[in-house]
């Protein structure tokens, strides 16, 4: 019987999609884990970040959040 991956995605700026190809690297990891993209935090508005938690909402078992500055958007 197979067996469902469980869902991560990785939340910050540019190097974002980059912890996510690196850890993709990894078998283990690769085995255990698919990846639900999402735009950088730079590039997408809060009415995007709004629906992708709609279509996602439920699916992820890990959350990586990348420290950011308070205010880094203004």
């Amino acid at each position: 019987m197979a067996r469902t991956k469980k869902k991560f995605t990785v939340y910050g700026n540019c190097q974002a999609a980059a912890i996510a190809t690196h850890l993709l690297a990894h078998p283990d990891f690769a085995n255990a884990y698919d990846y639900i993209p999402i735009s950088p935090c730079f590039s997408i508005s809060e009415e995007e970040i709004n629906e992708w938690n709609e279509r996602n909402r439920g699916k992820l078992d890990l959350l990586i959040s990348q420290n950011l500055k308070s205010g880094w958007r203004n």
